[in-house]
């Protein structure tokens, strides 16, 4: 009995330590110093001077959330250029009088229809969080992301780029050397 109790027992330890555990998501995380927006007029929008942004390349998901000095109402502009093994894509979110809208644009004009693409702004965080489904950028093994703002105001653009310091930025925004994994 005791020998059948024991094999048992080893049988179960055996078939739990050979189930994979599932893989972990690959993060890079990036600081922007207070104070670089660049901007076409004299007083800088708070709200585009980027603080820190994350990005993740998880199991289902690539995530990014964002951090400005000051979320403010109004207009609002966040663009994530996603490079992959084989494509660049933009993930923007917009909000405009109000509502807030997100797309997935491929590298040159038009839009990739995408289920499950979601952007969310929390002004009293002063966080933007964007979801894209690995589905949409074709299951890539690795990304490389960037990430940017802007607003108008009176006619004039203000921009940040969270891996450039200072300097009026290019859109898209530039892209980091890190690739994220995920096996």
């Amino acid at each position: 009995m005791r020998v059948r109790t024991t094999l048992v027992t080893l049988a179960a330890v055996a078939a739990v330590t050979s189930v994979a555990a599932p893989a972990a998501a690959d993060v890079e995380v990036v600081g922007d110093p207070r104070g670089d927006t660049s901007t076409e007029d004299r007083e800088v929008s708070r709200a585009t001077d980027i603080v820190r942004v994350r990005g993740e390349h998880a199991n289902s998901t690539v995530r990014f959330r964002l951090r400005v000095v000051d979320l403010t109402p109004g207009y609002f502009f966040a663009d994530f250029p996603i490079s992959t093994p084989d494509d660049f894509v933009d993930a923007s979110i917009f909000r405009r009088d109000g509502q807030v809208d997100v797309s997935l644009s491929p590298n040159g004009p038009g839009s990739i229809e995408c289920d499950g693409l979601r952007g969310r702004l929390f002004n009293r965080s002063d966080t933007v969080e964007l979801r894209v489904p690995r589905s949409c950028l074709g299951n890539p093994r690795w990304i490389r992301f960037g990430s940017g703002t802007g607003v108008v105001r009176n006619g004039f653009q203000d921009r940040d780029d969270a891996r450039l310091d200072g300097g009026f930025p290019a859109f898209p925004s530039a892209l980091g050397e890190q690739r994220l994994f995920r096996d």
